[in-house]
């Protein structure tokens, strides 16, 4: 780490010194490079040296044997105002559970002031990105060396964390909230909206809630996102799949909620376009046309890849030559460097065969060929989304319920809207009374 002044290499010291026989839970990693990331991730957000100290001590008091009075005794009073803020008071807490002291912890964050909110936030990524190695090195959620061992109690815990984080954090934390999202994936190989759907929507209304507040607030930052900077041309989000996924009902009641918020959207269903293999300039100049259109956001039903498909179905019932199947490759693949995320749902062509027997009592010939081209459908859009360089979100039919779908669907879409707007969007981080400017690039955070 680069050390830019005595008082943050005092801060530095003072943690190495107090955590010094300290290493991280499970592993034989010295604890001190805990702080020491935390203050990594919060110096691309500030330059206050106050902050900067507390990241460094934050657990200094919670977890070593050093006193307020020690930290009182050397730094000043708003470092010492950070780790009263971050710390968990002991004093008369000692019959609390684990459960109570951590459900205490996310009651707490909205009452955290900013800088104290930006240092917990790193706090837990950090956390989150030590479980991912701990996993790799001892097992899949195993808590065996924590005080509280069980895994789903873990995950309430980290999740919450987050849903309050979404709730409170400014637009400014957006990346690093968006990191924290990414880190407690590779944990605990749920994502957010996978959480919600299996551990909170079946409990009641109340999960389900939070997600639509949870997109609501999506599309709210991405309409002052966009009045903040406007870019050559709409974001283009395509979702391909076969007719029975659902999926054009789904990109509907996403054009609805982005309309909603003043945002101006285009829907381009793969039937509207009348264009023929063979008229393939035209309807490339179609789509070049959208590029050049007043609207934000360009929601295609299939209208690119469906026909890539086709098109690789038809040379394989040799309608086309190899030359004019290159050909009009080639096009697709200029298209397809347009579009800024996909959204791709295989069909479950066994679901859809017990369906049908449940209804009808029997299965057809026509039925059992139906399967065949399903599952040789799903084989080609495997095969064309492997090539696809843009953001893909790829859902199985039989994979969860049709909620479950959605929401990750939906997810996916604003956040891919979100950050391909934050590729060329530079934006003011406030400190004090300065303003710092830096580059957020998705990518970093990959």
């Amino acid at each position: 780490m680069r050390v830019s002044s005595d008082q943050i290499k005092k801060a530095l010291d003072f943690a190495t010194e107090a955590h010094q026989n300290q290493t991280r839970k499970g592993r034989d990693v010295l604890f001190v490079t805990h702080p020491i990331r935390v203050y990594e991730l919060i110096s691309e957000y500030t330059e206050d040296e106050n902050v900067l100290c507390a990241a460094l001590l934050h657990d200094v008091v919670e977890d070593t044997e050093k006193t307020m009075e020690d930290i009182e005794e050397n730094f000043n009073p708003m470092i010492l105002g950070y780790i009263k803020e971050l710390s968990e008071i002991k004093a008369g807490n000692k019959e609390a559970t684990w459960y109570q002291r951590k459900k205490l912890q996310i009651k707490k964050i909205p009452t955290l002031s900013e800088n104290a909110l930006l240092i917990k936030l790193a706090d837990k990524i950090s956390n989150a990105e030590d479980l991912e190695k701990l996993f790799l090195e001892k097992g899949k959620l195993n808590f065996n060396d924590f005080n509280q061992k069980d895994p789903k109690l873990q995950q309430w815990y980290y999740f919450d964390c987050y849903e309050a984080f979404e709730k409170y954090c400014p637009t400014s934390f957006r990346p690093l909230l968006k990191q924290y999202e990414k880190a407690l994936e590779k944990a605990f190989e749920k994502s957010y909206s996978e959480y919600l759907i299996s551990e909170k929507f079946f409990d009641g209304r109340e999960g389900y809630y939070h997600f639509l507040e949870s997109i609501d607030k999506k599309a709210k930052e991405i309409k002052e996102k966009l009045d903040t900077k406007r870019r050559t041309g709409p974001l283009m989000i395509e979702m391909i799949g076969s007719p029975s996924t659902g999926k054009s009902a789904l990109l509907s009641n996403i054009a609805h909620l982005l309309e909603n918020h003043d945002i101006k959207v285009k829907l381009v269903r793969e039937k509207d376009l009348v264009f023929t293999l063979e008229e393939m300039e035209n309807y490339s100049n179609y789509m070049t046309s959208l590029q050049n259109s007043p609207f934000d956001v360009v929601l295609l039903d299939g209208a690119i890849t469906h026909k890539r498909i086709a098109l690789m179905q038809a040379y394989e019932q040799k309608q086309f030559s190899v030359y004019d199947t290159v050909e009009y490759l080639n096009y697709f693949e200029n298209l397809e460097k347009q579009l800024d995320g996909e959204v791709a749902i295989y069909d479950d062509s066994m679901e859809i065969l017990k369906r049908k027997y449940r209804f009808g009592l029997s299965i057809s010939t026509k039925d059992l060929e139906e399967k065949e081209a399903i599952d040789n459908y799903n084989e080609l859009l495997k095969a064309t989304v492997f090539t696809f360089e843009h953001p893909v979100l790829e859902i199985n039919y039989g994979d969860g319920n049709q909620y479950w779908r959605n929401i990750m669907a939906t997810n996916f879409i604003l956040d891919t809207v979100s950050d391909a707007i934050e590729k060329d969007f530079v934006k003011p981080i406030e400190q004090d009374t300065k303003i710092y400017y830096k580059k957020y690039n998705p990518k970093d955070n990959q």
